[in-house]
């Protein structure tokens, strides 16, 4: 598992400065929604969340943490899709509150 992470925030970090893009990359523990909450803007910014893009059956059984940040958050949400990130499509942004 730690390796898992350890590569997981490598490869974000990359990511951002392949983007040339300023952000934070962090490890953080907890309930899911709830932590990416806590961290994420408050009112006036944009939350960007990478998604597993599950079918109906596992958002029904599992939660979707899309669909509950969406209903949850207080800023703008951009989802990316998986494998849509380097040839930026895919791209769906919930609307403003």
């Amino acid at each position: 598992m730690e390796a898992r992470s350890a590569k997981a925030l490598k490869e974000a970090k990359q990511q951002l400065a392949l983007l040339k893009l300023k952000g934070t990359v962090r490890k953080e523990q907890g309930a899911v929604v709830q932590t990416i909450l806590k961290r994420g803007p408050k009112q006036d910014g944009l939350l960007v969340v990478g998604s597993k893009g599950l079918d109906a059956i596992d958002r029904l059984t599992l939660g979707s943490v899309s669909t509950k940040l969406i209903h949850q958050r207080a800023c703008r949400v951009c989802f990316f899709f998986k494998g849509t990130i380097s040839r930026g499509s895919g791209v769906r942004e919930g609307p403003p509150v």
